[in-house]
């Protein structure tokens, strides 16, 4: 009860930190966070987070974050094990995902037209930061909220957030011969117009 009134704070906390800059916000019910894991050379699985937030402001301005602990992959003992020796997040409690996309780009987009945006920026995952470049697709509604969508997954690199070594203890833990270290992220986020 403790770890789920804890997660719903650091939630409520990011939602109105983030809203005093956005002009369009993330609805999570309408959105979706998905990556993929694969065992055993040729065993896929499509696993997702429940808790995320987001902004994208007229400026351009782009700002994901993630609550790890809320890692859902349908196996409780799964979860909890993601969360303890791969993410860590006692020390590690979100990813967060900050970037630029073209600002002219974005206002010449019109209701019901859509485009293709090159996002620019930078994730922060488990202690460490890397460079990303994407290709987005965002749709603008009539009512002039944004579908936004990756084109291609954004792959994730184990060894460049210092995840090897969680993957490893994973793996062992499941007596599985192997998990694949790169690991593939698609999102389709809903955002709700603010102005």
């Amino acid at each position: 009860m403790t770890k789920l009134i804890t997660t719903s704070l650091f939630i409520s906390h990011l939602f109105f930190a983030n809203t005093a800059l956005a002009n369009w916000q993330v609805d999570q019910d309408k959105s979706d966070l998905h990556f993929v894991s694969v065992k055993k050379n040729t065993i896929g699985e499509v696993h997702h987070f429940d808790q995320f937030s987001g902004m994208v402001s007229t400026q351009g301005d782009v700002k994901f974050d993630v609550a790890l602990a809320s890692v859902n992959t349908g196996i409780a003992i799964r979860d909890e094990r993601m969360q303890v020796f791969l993410f860590e997040t006692d020390k590690f409690s979100q990813a967060s995902f900050s970037g630029k996309v073209d600002a002219k780009a974005l206002a010449n987009l019109t209701a019901g037209g859509a485009g293709k945006l090159a996002l620019s920026g930078e994730l922060s995952l488990h202690g460490q930061s890397q460079a990303f470049n994407l290709m987005v697709n965002v749709v603008k509604l009539n009512n002039g909220d944004l579908m936004v969508s990756n084109i291609a997954p954004m792959v994730i690199q184990a060894e460049q957030f210092a995840l090897t070594n969680g993957i490893l203890k994973l793996q062992e833990l499941a007596g599985l011969p192997s998990i694949s270290t790169v690991v593939p992220v698609n999102f389709s986020f809903y955002l709700s117009n603010l102005n």
